[in-house]
């Protein structure tokens, strides 16, 4: 559900905190089936992901690279080998045994989701991973650095990019803005 705090109703009771929220859109029904009973409640700033225009551009170039290179590779590879590159990533420590469970659930995230193997210890049945992020969980910088790493690998190449720079500089302005 998507709403806001109203201004004034946060308020320090005896026992915690009472507060007032404006929800978006019809939720009455599903709330008042939870009327006085104990709640789970997670609240966090609504960010909005990046834009249709900022995904357009990132596949566009993963394509064009990727049909330039020989032999062709998928949009898929050149975006996997961009997170890689530049993207963000976890580093974790998990036994042999538990590694194929770990990357496929990891994998079912989406394209951008992948894992890798960077060090094994047999001393003790454990991996080292680099558990790498899809974009879709960029903010404005990560975004950014991949997608002007996209532009530097095109431009490196040679190809003709479908968008000039000033373009490509105000999709990333739009897609940060819509973050805010």
């Amino acid at each position: 559900m998507l709403g806001r705090i109203d201004t004034g109703s946060v308020v320090k009771t005896g026992n915690g905190t009472s507060v007032t929220l404006d929800l978006f859109g019809d939720h009455a029904d599903e709330l008042l089936a939870l009327e006085e009973k104990d709640l789970e409640v997670t609240l966090k700033k609504h960010r909005n992901r990046r834009s249709n225009a900022a995904s357009r551009l990132c596949w566009e170039l993963c394509s064009q690279i990727g049909r330039a290179i020989t032999p062709p590779l998928p949009k898929e590879d050149v975006y996997r080998q961009a997170i890689k590159d530049v993207g963000i990533f976890i580093q974790v420590c998990i036994r042999k045994g538990d590694y194929d469970a770990f990357d496929s659930q990891w994998r079912g995230r989406g394209t951008g989701w992948f894992t890798e193997i960077v060090d094994t210890h047999d001393y003790m049945d454990v991996v080292d991973v680099m558990a790498y992020c899809g974009s879709s969980t960029y903010d404005t910088k990560a975004m950014s650095t991949l997608i002007d790493y996209l532009v530097d690998q095109a431009e490196q190449m040679e190809l003709q990019i479908a968008y000039d720079l000033r373009e490509i500089e105000q999709i990333k302005e739009d897609w940060a803005r819509d973050l805010m």
